[in-house]
């Protein structure tokens, strides 16, 4: 019977053993530089439990393999090279073309791409937009997308409405909204009104790290958009029960 116990306990101690070293090589792998995640053009690095902003040149020297995501629809696993813009390439060193807005993580972060599935505003949205704006206007949609998703078994919708008369600038009727709902509460992102607002606003994609219910939400903001020469500028908000903007550039 004694006998038997020690074999038990050798066992579990073995197995407990295996565990940690798992689990250590995971934290190892880690450390050593496998962390970096690109938002379009914000580049971030995860490191004590948080993300900070890095140079594309870090990224660059340290020769990952990502997960690559346009807009929100995976790609497969690439090396990145940094031009004007990322460049995706196979283990082949060929060129991947993609059009839409990049998200890219190294290969042993635990990100999760959320899953974004096209929808409407619904009555209530038009309700709430208008007793919190007096919003009622929306002839003028352009890039204008609802969207649904969920995060551990949460449902949230992201609104996006830029409404401009690009006929008449100084259209006092033109705006910009973006807004969080999750469970008829809404979480204001973004709201630019009245003359002179010219800028488009679009997803570039929504994830959330190691499973959590707190997520991060890119968004582009094109300027100028009417001309040769716009001007971008990417932007990511965390959500964790209230909306902050963490990174912009």
């Amino acid at each position: 019977m004694k006998k038997n116990i020690i074999i038990v306990v050798s066992i579990v101690i073995v197995i407990y053993g295996l565990i940690m070293f798992i689990l250590l090589n995971k934290k190892s792998s880690i450390s050593k530089g496998n962390n970096y995640v690109i938002v379009d053009s914000l580049n971030l690095k995860y490191e004590g439990n948080a993300f900070r902003e890095i140079t594309s040149d870090e990224i660059s020297k340290a020769n990952s393999n990502f997960k690559v995501y346009s807009d929100s629809i995976y790609l497969g696993n690439y090396k990145l090279k940094k031009a004007k813009v990322w460049n995706v390439f196979d283990s082949n060193n060929n060129f991947v073309k993609y059009d839409g807005n990049l998200i890219a993580y190294s290969d042993k972060l635990y990100i999760n791409v959320l899953s974004l599935k096209s929808s409407n505003l619904t009555i209530n949205d038009r309700n709430y937009i208008y007793s919190k704006y007096k919003i009622s206007d929306y002839n003028n949609l352009l890039k204008s997308n609802v969207y649904d998703f969920s995060v551990n078994k949460d449902n949230y919708r992201l609104i996006i409405l830029n409404n401009l008369d690009i006929t008449n600038v100084n259209y006092m009727k033109n705006y910009n909204l973006v807004l969080l709902e999750k469970n008829g509460k809404y979480y204001e992102i973004i709201f630019n009104s009245g003359k002179y607002v010219s800028d488009l606003y679009e997803v570039i994609g929504i994830f959330n790290y190691n499973n959590h219910n707190r997520f991060y939400i890119g968004i582009k903001n094109t300027k100028s958009f009417l001309t040769d020469s716009p001007i971008t500028s990417d932007y990511l908000y965390l959500y964790n029960n209230k909306i902050n903007k963490v990174f912009s550039n």
